[in-house]
């Protein structure tokens, strides 16, 4: 029987790539008739401070509220009239953001995709009318039984840790955020040195990884240059600082010449 497992093939064998501008892709050859690409994010409520707690949650909404390319609405129009689906998430150490499509219209739907988290418009409009979407949100989070328990549960228990904060943020500071506040958090955060691009389904390896490549350089065009105000904001606290530290010092580490 070990002899038997030993020799069967391995189930998932995917192809990473590191591009120069800091850009991870995965990508992997499946036999399904769909793509699924998932942008994975470093940005999360831990990274937050108490000022801005929520920036991230709210932030990953108004990404769909349009582009200077995508009117707001648009993008949402195109993926559906493909039979494509999409979505995204925010947790306390990552956010990120899906689509999944037919394998013939990915190389379409893929460049969208990458347009609407890179290049969000973040219109002061917009901004506000979502602002009431997200406090409706925590108001229902509130009253549902479990999620406060979860809430009271994690302040007690990482009291001296970022994870204490929730997720969604507390409504008396999500009322104060301000729509240049969150232009500069996605000009500081979103960048291709903290973000991962996974991508499978039923395409070539290399085409797969292309199309992300093609996509994302297209989509970097309109955002080339790092503008932020004021980033005193965005420092994680002192526990945070170590734990990033330790782990550019190992990645530093591994990419060395032996």
């Amino acid at each position: 029987m070990t002899s038997i497992l030993l020799k069967s093939p391995t189930l998932n064998a995917p192809t990473v790539r590191q591009l120069s501008n800091g850009l991870t892709i995965v990508a992997e050859q499946m036999p399904v008739e769909a793509v699924n690409l998932n942008l994975w994010l470093n940005v999360g409520s831990a990274i937050e401070s108490d000022e801005i707690n929520g920036m991230a949650h709210f932030l990953e909404h108004m990404v769909f509220k349009g582009t200077p390319r995508l009117a707001n609405g648009e993008f949402e129009r195109l993926i559906e009239e493909r039979g494509a689906v999409t979505n995204a998430a925010t947790s306390q150490e990552y956010t990120h953001y899906y689509i999944t499509t037919a394998p013939k219209d990915f190389a379409e739907l893929a460049p969208l995709q990458l347009d609407v988290v890179l290049n969000p418009t973040i219109a002061d409009d917009a901004f506000e009318r979502e602002r009431l979407v997200i406090l409706e949100e925590i108001r229902r989070s509130e009253d549902n039984p479990r999620r406060r328990t979860f809430y009271r549960a994690m302040e007690t228990c990482f009291e001296s840790l970022p994870y204490r904060r929730p997720v969604l943020g507390p409504t008396s500071v999500v009322e104060s955020l301000t729509s240049q506040q969150m232009r500069d958090f996605h000009s500081y955060w979103y960048r291709p040195q903290a973000m991962s691009a996974v991508v499978v389904g039923n395409l070539p390896v290399e085409e797969l990884i292309d199309i992300v490549e093609e996509g994302f350089s297209q989509s970097t065009s309109f955002n080339t240059q790092l503008r932020v105000q004021n980033s005193q904001f965005f420092i994680p606290e002192a526990p945070l600082q170590t734990l990033f530290a330790e782990n550019m010092s190992m990645k530093a580490y591994n990419k060395r010449d032996w």
